[in-house]
């Protein structure tokens, strides 16, 4: 591990000396945290093996004081309580309370038994093999990921708190890649208003105003789940309402799959600050698949689709303010870029827009290539008005350098984030205590004896 660390700080050095220009900047940076990174973990690591060796001298020492008859019939119990618990975590506990009483069963009885203490031990490799086996149901298999920290690990506690990293990290990306795949065909049937109403639209007549309050979510259980919230939604008296749509349902259908996916995170007991990261990372690939496809697509590229992304928003920012910050983090941020977009596509009279208001108050997020995008494909499907002034599109074209000024390109293009967005560190802090120590163990689970637990 430390000549890893090694190694890659080297190849940081010679970069930041030997390349200059914007790409290797970023290589730079991202090989600087991976560097951050190794370094926390390598001490992290160290701090714990000198743990560990202490607690493993110490039941040494303990061990050749006791007779042989004794370790014998600890090792015989020891492995009827494995096997206890394995029966036990298969076929009669799971989620009480929103706690997991598979996880706390576990830690228990390896306290208990001092796993954590043994110089050598099967039960972390039984565990890893039932783990295995759940995950390859739920559509994953992690056993590669899992057994690759073999060779790095001199103690079997720390092994499997390794194995179990890799199982969270690899079991977190299989949950949100599922709900990106159930997520992309609602979102590529919500991105464009429907021809219907863009025909009325030319005709000169108006979406109605919605004069009725917003309704709750359909789930009756995520609705009694999230408290109300107070604050303004995103759209002003002008929202459209776009009723008995065919599109309004696809957007419908959009806030009901993140409610059921919200739901059932929650209720399979999932550490909320996994919930958060997930919900922004999901709301990131939202603003992603949209934005991508305002800029590749000229028909999105219009007024009254930018009014009915205007309406799609509002319903996504009514969403997040139903679960409020603390729930999901700040996942409505993560739609920056669609949202400036869409605020671009609705306002009135754009050749009248100054680089500077466009630049700095209506888009600010956007670089000059993606504006430049938006400016030239938009055209006004309502009131047949202009887009940005020759002014502000030379301003544009004076900015951009050789290397960027191919429009055509995919340079403007938002990439997807598929990074594991959290730390053991992060989930240490964000369990407390006080959650598990008033936590009841199921009687059912105290009375096997094999397992020697008790309630404290």
């Amino acid at each position: 591990m430390r000549e890893l660390v090694d190694t890659v700080s080297d190849l940081s050095k010679f970069s930041k000396e030997k390349m200059e220009d914007q790409n290797a900047q970023v290589k730079i940076l991202e090989l600087n945290n991976l560097v951050k990174s190794l370094q926390e973990n390598l001490a992290l690591i160290e701090a714990e093996n000198q743990v560990l060796r202490k607690h493993i001298s110490a039941s040494s020492l303990k061990q050749n004081s006791d007779g042989n008859s004794t370790s014998q019939l600890s090792a015989q119990d020891h492995k009827e309580g494995i096997e206890a618990l394995i029966d036990c975590v298969v076929h009669r506990v799971g989620i009480v309370a929103g706690k997991s009483v598979v996880a706390l069963t576990i830690y228990k009885c390896l306290l208990n038994w001092k796993c954590f203490e043994a110089e050598k031990t099967c039960v972390f490799d039984r565990l890893l093999q039932m783990f295995d086996s759940a995950s390859k149901g739920f559509g994953a298999s992690t056993t590669n990921g899992v057994m690759a920290h073999r060779v790095e690990a001199k103690y079997p506690a720390l092994l499997f708190k390794l194995q179990l990293t890799t199982l969270v990290e690899t079991m977190y990306t299989v949950t949100r890649e599922n709900l990106k795949k159930d997520l992309t065909p609602l979102l590529s049937l919500a991105i464009q208003a429907p021809r219907a109403a863009k025909a009325s639209l030319v005709r000169g007549q108006s979406f109605k105003t919605s004069d009725s309050p917003r309704k709750s979510f359909s789930d009756a259980r995520f609705a009694n789940s999230i408290p109300e919230s107070p604050r303004k939604s995103f759209s002003d008296a002008r929202t459209i309402s776009f009723k008995n749509s065919m599109q309004e349902s696809h957007w419908k259908s959009i806030t009901d799959n993140l409610s059921d996916s919200y739901v059932i995170l929650q209720e399979n007991g999932i550490p909320a600050v996994l919930i958060e990261r997930m919900m922004c990372q999901i709301f990131s690939f939202i603003n992603i698949q949209l934005f991508n496809s305002i800029l590749l697509r000229r028909e999105c590229c219009t007024f009254s689709n930018g009014e009915y992304l205007k309406y799609g928003l509002s319903e996504l920012q009514a969403w997040c303010e139903k679960l409020e910050e603390q729930h999901i983090g700040s996942a409505w941020d993560k739609l920056e870029h669609i949202n400036q977009a869409t605020a671009f596509l609705v306002t009135l009279q754009k050749f009248k827009i100054s680089y500077e208001d466009l630049t700095q108050n209506i888009c600010s997020a956007l670089n000059v290539q993606q504006l430049y995008r938006i400016c030239t494909q938009y055209w006004d499907d309502k009131y047949n008005s202009q887009t940005v002034s020759p002014n502000v599109l030379n301003n544009m074209r004076t900015l951009m350098t050789d290397e960027t000024s191919d429009v055509d390109s995919s340079d403007f293009l938002l990439d997807d984030d598929t990074s594991i967005p959290f730390t053991l560190f992060e989930i240490y802090n964000a369990v407390e205590d006080k959650e598990f120590s008033q936590f009841t163990i199921p009687k059912e689970i105290l009375d096997i004896s094999a397992l020697k637990l008790s309630q404290p």
